[in-house]
């Protein structure tokens, strides 16, 4: 029996987590989540059978233990990488299954397939990572019966930290477009997007910065292909004052084109029906 008690700074209880453990039935787990008072808000039973090796079953169950749903994960000792998850309803009624392949012989190599309750196939996933070529990922998704209907490449060069490039492809592999991203390490918060064509033509450049100083500051700027600015926006959040906004609009000279603010009051709820009558529910309207 373990028993977790979160807190705030004022050592305020903001919630009790309760683990048992059954030694006279090994692989039994049962997790209780509480509210500060104590009340029970949920329960989570996990079950490991000493006996099936790989088998697990999670069962999560309402306040009152009133089963909401199961969850049976199959790991075959016989054949690593081979992974089952079998989603049921409250009354174990299968609702989906989704199997998971890792190949030791082929390390990055591995297969997604979902299939329907019947388990009639719907989908496939396969992605590929390559040991020789750190960073670099291949998507590609398949219909029911496996015909390819798109692919797409993911690089992150491990020589520039926040670099990455996505390729989307058709399903005969032929390039549709590629969008650059670059984070730089040494100034948090910068984020360049560049969206090209198939041949890698630039078609414009994105930029965002998040000021770490400056909570809720964040600046867009656009530009063209050749990196011409051509507008910038500016975004600013209050955390002072949750629900405040400020947009900024401007020219490629910065030049101030428009300001909006944005106030959404958390004290103020306000409902209007089908007639557009506003209807208040705030007390300062009492």
């Amino acid at each position: 029996m373990k028993s977790l008690t979160s807190c705030q700074a004022n050592r305020t209880r903001g919630g009790v987590r309760t683990v048992r453990r059954d030694p006279a039935a090994p692989g039994m787990k049962s997790l209780t989540n509480c509210q500060a008072n104590r009340t029970r808000v949920q329960v989570c039973t996990m079950r490991r059978d000493p006996a099936a090796p790989g088998l697990k079953l999670l069962t999560s169950c309402q306040a009152n233990r009133t089963r909401v749903g199961v969850r049976t994960v199959r790991r075959d000792p016989a054949a690593p990488g081979m992974k089952s998850l079998t989603n049921c309803q409250a009354n174990r009624t299968r609702v989906g299954v989704r199997t998971v392949r890792r190949d030791p012989a082929a390390p990055g190599m591995e297969s997604l397939t979902s299939c329907q309750a019947n388990r009639t196939r719907v989908g496939v996933r396969t992605v590929r990572r390559d040991p020789a070529a750190p960073g670099m990922k291949s998507l590609t998704y398949c219909q029911a019966n496996r015909t390819r209907v798109g692919v797409r490449t993911v690089r992150r060069d491990p020589a520039a930290p926040g670099m990455k490039s996505l390729t989307p492809c058709q399903a005969n592999r032929t390039k549709v477009g590629v969008r650059t991203v670059r984070r730089d390490p040494a100034a948090p918060g910068m984020k360049s997007l560049t969206p090209c064509q198939a041949n890698r033509t630039r078609v414009g450049v994105r930029a965002v910065r998040r000021d770490p100083a400056a909570r809720g500051m964040k600046s867009l700027t656009c530009c063209q292909a050749n990196r011409t600015r051509v507008g910038v926006r500016t975004v600013r959040r209050d955390p002072a004052a949750p629900g405040m906004k400020s947009l900024t609009n401007c020219q490629a000279n910065r030049t101030r084109v428009g300001v909006r603010t944005v106030r959404r009051d958390p004290a103020l709820h306000l409902a209007c029906n089908h007639s557009h009558t506003v209807k208040t529910t705030g007390p300062e309207w009492e």
